[in-house]
């Protein structure tokens, strides 16, 4: 079967490549950049796509590509990174662009060649870069631009290459799917492959690999695992099966009978819940680090399995560990080469990694998407409550209560240098600012970021809400320094902010607890039109406060998303936010304020550590 490969140059969105690949009718695999250009057959390679990464093309030790695979006459499109180097291989030039592009962007088509015939000639793109493309490689000739970026696309016919600065492959890039079907068409691969045999294919994999042994899997609810459980349960005899959901005192409000309830009505095996609040508040006791509380908190589960082995003698050697790990929690964890570590999932710390390792793990969705889990759901029959329900983390409230970083936060970012930028903020988008004194993790580039976000002040519905989607992409483009963008919905202007002594213990988690379910509640109640564009609502606590020492500041973050790789914030319309931050303040007297984050993935992630 004739094929395209990815080239992965550690991107955080290589595997969204192929699966819009796989979608679009044709069969991919994602190799490495190092790979031979001996190894592409013509007869079996029919494209090469190149993938975006976090290197510069100027470092050191940048990922290189083999040159003579430019002269195969396959099909090439290179993107992002892939763009840049592209052009510099082939006697191009690139350089460190004057304005990063972060988000969307407007790209016109100038020239409409090759796979870009019949596309349309101004679109909304999603860009993510640093540097640019300034001369094009003999034979090359411009397709568009986006204005900042002068070259943004561009084609040598001759030898069927196409290069792209911007991401076809994300959601948020308004006809990137059509630039995909369209490679897949110039490929000569349509309808050559169909997604129809992977159920089985999995299902014959676990019985084969499980035999007579019996599999442990750590069931939180959310679609991922679900999913997981069903195809074990297609598999296997249900006493193979042993199914926990672990409640580790940061879930939200009734969830565990909740989600016990709805995987009892999906006619799936016996679950057990198993109550480890104390436990993992005594493991995460004092931690702020993102990075170590995620790592203890994937720690933390492992050590309740063996508790429960123990306490039933069951034997290690004869089980195995099923997770519901896509392919997400697997980049952002940075596990794949030239990848950056975003922030590393629960289902991605070492011990888990040796489970994977002794050949004992099993992730049957780990190459997937939600977007395609969520079909497999459906394929399985499973509820549609249970297949449309809105991500959560695993690690559950625990990663959106933040801690104090103000002694991290002052050697990254000078007071002189906040005024500084929030002067500039108001003199180019007249909007009050405040650089808030703790940090949050994003994404620029494919690499990791850990910077703090800036506060903007006014009336929110005096602009239209892409207004202020706008002022939120252009600040970030504008001052390295900042991740986000967060809008003030409770007042108008602020004193200095200030942050006080605080870490993850039971009365801030109860404290977000309570704003959580006002806001799911809210979300619930609203006309179906507006919350069905909402696909994941996190609410998170900051110990940020203005004028009460020890006030609580509440983030708002609904975003629309596909696949988690690329977000925008999801407008409710300025009554609902200003309504929703009201009955917050009232319901929970201990928040001061509430604000709303306005940043796109990239450069903010969605969670915020």
């Amino acid at each position: 079967m004739k094929k395209i490969v990815v080239l992965n140059f550690g991107s955080q969105v290589a595997q969204l490549i192929s699966s819009k690949i796989r979608r679009a009718g044709a069969f991919c695999e994602i190799w490495s950049n190092e790979t031979e250009a001996e190894k592409f057959d013509p007869r079996e390679i029919a494209g090469i796509i190149f993938s975006g990464g976090p290197a510069s093309v100027f470092e050191k030790n940048s990922p290189k590509i083999d040159s003579r695979i430019f002269d195969l006459q396959i099909p090439i499109l290179a993107i992002c990174y892939g763009h840049q180097l592209t052009a510099q291989t082939l006697g191009g030039s690139v350089a460190p662009a004057k304005v990063r592009e972060f988000g969307a962007a407007q790209f016109s088509v100038e020239k409409p060649l090759g796979i870009f015939k019949n596309f349309p000639t101004e679109s909304t793109v999603w860009m993510s870069h640093g540097d640019e493309v300034l001369k094009l490689p003999d034979g090359f000739e411009k397709i568009g631009t986006t204005g900042a970026d002068a070259i943004s696309a561009a084609a040598d016919l001759n030898r069927k290459i196409f290069t792209v600065q911007f991401h076809p492959e994300v959601s948020h890039c308004e006809f990137g799917e059509q630039l995909l079907v369209n490679f897949v068409e110039f490929c000569g691969l349509k309808n050559s492959w169909k997604m129809e045999d992977f159920l089985q294919k999995q299902i014959s994999q676990i019985r084969e690999t499980v035999g007579d042994r019996k599999v442990f899997l750590f069931a939180s609810g959310g679609v991922d695992s679900t999913v997981v459980f069903a195809i074990l349960s297609r598999a296997l005899k249900s006493e193979q099966i042993f199914a926990v959901l672990v409640d580790h005192g940061f879930l939200r409000e009734n969830e565990a009978e909740q989600i016990r309830r709805d995987l009892s009505a999906a006619d799936l095996p016996k679950l057990r819940i198993e109550n480890a609040a104390e436990f993992f508040a005594a493991e995460l006791d004092g931690e702020t680090d993102p990075e170590k509380k995620r790592a203890k908190i994937g720690a933390a589960f492992l050590k309740v399995q063996q508790k429960i082995f123990r306490e039933l003698n069951l034997n290690p050697a004869e089980w195995f560990l099923a997770q519901g790990t896509i392919y997400p929690d697997t980049i952002e964890s940075g596990g794949e080469k030239n990848s950056e570590k975003i922030k590393t999932h629960h289902n991605r710390v070492d011990e888990i990694l040796q489970f994977k390792k002794a050949g004992k793990l099993l992730e049957p969705l780990v190459e997937l998407f939600k977007d395609e889990v969520r079909d497999l759901g459906r394929q399985l029959n499973l509820p549609k409550k249970l297949v449309a329900r809105r991500p959560f983390p695993g690690p559950g409230l625990a990663v959106r209560v933040l801690g104090n970083q103000s002694a991290d936060f002052r050697l990254q970012i000078s007071e002189k240098n906040s005024e500084k930028i929030e002067s500039e903020i108001f003199e180019k988008w007249k909007v009050a600012a405040r650089v808030l004194p703790i940090r949050s993790v994003g994404v620029a580039g494919d690499g990791r970021t850990y910077s703090p976000p800036v506060a903007i002040f006014g009336e929110f519905g005096a602009r239209k809400f892409s207004e202020w989607q706008k002022i939120a992409t252009e600040i970030p483009n504008n001052f390295r320094e900042i991740s986000r963008v967060v809008f003030c919905l409770n007042r108008e202007n602020s004193a200095e902010p200030q942050i006080f002594s605080a870490k993850l213990e039971k009365s801030r988690v109860e404290i977000l607890r309570r704003a959580d379910f006002v806001a799911q509640n809210f979300l619930r109640n609203l006309p179906p039109k507006i919350g069905a564009k909402v696909w994941q609502f996190p609410v998170v606590l900051l110990p940020i406060f203005f004028e009460n020492r020890g006030g609580e500041s509440i983030v708002l973050r609904p975003v629309e998303s596909e696949n988690a790789m690329t977000a925008t914030a999801a407008d409710f319309d300025a009554g609902n936010f200003e309504k929703l931050a009201k009955e917050i303040s009232r319901e929970i007297p201990e928040v001061e304020n509430v604000f709303l984050d306005l940043t796109s993935k990239p450069p903010g992630t969605i969670e915020w550590e």
